[in-house]
């Protein structure tokens, strides 16, 4: 960003239209090539660690805001109505939707990788079946245990990089899918025994507990008071 706003003040500070030009047109390929090469070299690393991914997302964002600020600083003298201007208005049409959906892109592909680590923890078979027996309750119990903790890792990891509101669409997602697939195991189900819906509620219930405080978000206010939002749904 500060090649990119150094090159910008250059190209405002000069009175040479061809120059000026010249200088836009390096602007505009300094963001294009952070748009194409970051996703392709190190779209494998940030789709496999969360928190890289969440750095990437908010750097994007970053990258938006200091763009979107140029008229009111760097620009604030140059006429609205000259080239000069006009030039500059290109780089955030062009830019500024391709950072937001490259940023959420990458988000994404964290989330379905995220989604294929819960699907393959609840592959085994009869996950619900015989948990009378200790050893099926153990089995079954470790099973539920993984995915919580895999919830509760991407949790912590995302929780200090992202902003309050990106944090809990991205866990009420993952959260969301992991609970689905529990459904889904327990809806294939041809027949269930009382006693293993008993115990298997009891599992779930603990379960749904446990994960409560991932989405609880607090929120401090501008006198220093907390106040804290539930935002499970």
């Amino acid at each position: 960003m500060e090649l990119i706003f150094s090159t910008l003040q250059d190209a405002v500070s000069t009175d040479n239209e061809e120059l000026c030009s010249r200088l836009t047109l390096t602007i505009r390929n300094l963001l294009q090539f952070f748009m194409i090469t970051a996703p392709r070299h190190h779209g494998a690393a940030i789709s496999s660690m969360p928190q890289m991914a969440a750095i990437f997302y908010n750097n994007c964002y970053y990258i938006c805001h200091r763009l979107m600020l140029m008229p009111c600083g760097i620009l604030k003298n140059v006429d609205k109505n000259s080239v000069k201007y006009a030039n500059f208005r290109l780089i955030l049409t062009d830019s500024l939707w391709k950072l937001r959906e490259i940023a959420a892109d990458m988000l994404e592909q964290t989330m379905r990788q995220s989604r294929r680590d819960v699907s393959a923890l609840l592959a085994k078979d009869n996950l619900f079946v015989g948990v009378d027996d200790y050893e099926s309750y153990d089995e079954t119990k470790d099973v539920l245990n993984s995915g919580l903790m895999h919830i509760q890792s991407f949790s912590r990891l995302l929780k200090e990089v992202l902003s309050k509101m990106v944090y809990s669409y991205v866990m009420a997602d993952i959260t969301s899918f992991f609970l689905n697939s529990l459904a889904e195991v327990i809806l294939r189900m041809e027949d269930i025994r009382s006693v293993d819906a008993e115990i298997s509620s009891n599992m779930i219930d603990v379960l749904l507990t446990q994960l409560a405080p991932i989405f609880v978000v607090c929120l401090f206010l501008s006198k220093g008071d907390q106040k804290k939002h539930n935002i499970l749904d």
